[in-house]
């Protein structure tokens, strides 16, 4: 069974962000999808097992940004999904981040290697969270 919800933002966040979105898998089957730009960048949190990209060859960080892209790649499951993402507007990362944004074109860059101690709190919270909400289902 998969349960996926687009969950729009608030009225305050809908300048910066444009929808949230969450993923969730009940069994182990392999699943592939082509991921396609859409332009915007994102903040990706695993709970679950990560996905394999094939456009970096490798398994997506456990929390990460990904930047904005050209092309298309296809991730696959390893196992149970269970994730969130925050996608931005196309514009909108950059009121949070002093660095350049093409720093993250077409890659994944995991949270602690940006070394932002607001990330990183906030890679930890949701992690918490998530502990407190599976622990009560």
């Amino acid at each position: 069974m998969e349960k996926f919800n687009v969950i729009n933002p608030s009225l305050l966040l809908a300048p910066f962000v444009k929808y949230y979105w969450v993923l969730e898998t009940e069994g182990d089957s392999v699943v592939t999808e082509r991921t396609i730009s859409t332009g915007c960048m994102s903040l990706v949190f695993h709970r679950g097992s990560r996905l394999f990209s094939s456009f970096e060859n490798d398994l997506q960080p456990r929390s990460f940004i990904s930047g904005q892209t050209k092309f298309y790649t296809d991730v696959t499951s390893t196992g149970k999904i269970n994730m969130i993402v925050v996608v931005f507007q196309p514009y909108a990362l950059k009121a949070f981040f002093p660095m350049s944004m093409y720093e993250f074109h077409e890659k994944n860059i995991a949270l602690e290697d940006i070394g932002d101690p607001a990330l990183n709190d906030l890679k930890k919270r949701v992690q918490a969270r998530w502990m407190i909400i599976s622990a009560s289902t």
